[in-house]
């Protein structure tokens, strides 16, 4: 099996995927029918409104940085999450909420993550692969 095929794919023609493959910095989230707190840039509101879309059972598979430096979460079953509160490269409030947010949901420890994700470039683009070690969740 390819490293190719093991990559979650976050499918680009879905409403939230183009939002942010177009640079989109604001917008009001609307979760199974409820809208949540409008996304503006903040990292509170990106975590509050994720917390809420776990809560509810739903499961990240994946972390993508876009060109624009926000952060798309993807889930199994295809759904996506334009988290602009987070972001890669530096000791920021962003990167510090990003790697906090993927701990919660299993990917490793906060000090390890944020760690990794600190050293990336500013103006990474791409999956956020995170390295294999004892305590990074592998998705199945």
């Amino acid at each position: 099996m390819s490293r190719q095929d093991e990559t979650p794919h976050i499918p680009v023609d879905s409403p939230m995927a183009a939002a942010w493959l177009g640079g989109v910095m604001e917008y009001q989230p609307v979760f199974r029918g409820l809208s949540m707190e409008e996304e503006r840039g903040l990292v509170e509101v990106s975590l509050k409104n994720l917390r809420a879309i776990v809560e509810s059972g739903a499961e990240v598979c994946c972390l993508q940085v876009g060109k624009y430096g926000t952060v798309l979460v993807g889930f199994f079953g295809g759904q996506t999450y334009l988290a602009t509160g987070f972001a890669v490269g530096g000791k920021g409030v962003k990167t510090k909420g990003l790697a906090e947010f993927a701990a919660q949901v299993g990917f490793g420890s906060a000090e390890k993550i944020h760690g990794f994700i600190a050293a990336l470039p500013n103006d990474y683009e791409g999956p956020i692969e995170f390295p294999v070690a004892g305590d990074v969740r592998i998705a199945q």
